[in-house]
């Protein structure tokens, strides 16, 4: 039992956590599918400064679309809260972000969205996670054409 005790004193003293830190810097590239009147894919690379391990502010910037004709780049900023307490991080944010797009049904436009996710984190500069989140329109040439969105993805990160 005294040798079990002292390997498990050992196992806790040495072992690092996983967890987040205050001034840890995220950056993610990530393949998405969305899905508003018909579906599209796209890729991204995303930005997150982390304030603590509960608060997370970042930049986003891609591109999206099914059609060459009709993929369009945008850029977005968010906020979100994430629960950094184990090697599963689960995560919950809001986003802003500018779609651009000539000739597509939605033109340029603003859209708002909240998007939830889990990032499985092995170690303290690796993460890989899944994502979905609902946009909605507020501001485009044609808001009628494509109010709403549904996407969903996979990302990989590295923190530094």
């Amino acid at each position: 039992m005294t040798r079990a005790l002292f390997v498990a004193i050992i196992c806790a003293l040495t072992v690092s956590p996983v967890l987040a830190s205050q001034g840890e810097q995220q950056l993610s590239v990530k393949a998405l599918y969305a899905h508003p009147d018909q579906s599209a894919g796209g890729a991204a690379i995303e930005y997150c400064y982390h304030l603590s391990d509960l608060w997370k502010v970042g930049a986003e910037g891609g591109w999206i679309g099914g059609d060459p004709n009709e993929s369009r780049p945008y850029f977005g900023i968010s906020a979100g809260i994430q629960l950094d307490a184990i090697s599963w991080v689960p995560y919950l944010q809001l986003a802003t972000s500018l779609h651009m797009g000539e000739g597509d049904p939605m033109g340029t436009g603003w859209l708002i969205g909240v998007e939830a996710g889990a990032d499985y984190r092995p170690s303290r500069t690796l993460s890989i996670g899944l994502w979905t989140g609902y946009h909605q329109v507020i501001s485009a040439q044609d808001a009628r054409n494509m109010p709403s969105f549904f996407a969903a993805g996979i990302k990989v990160s590295t923190f530094f």
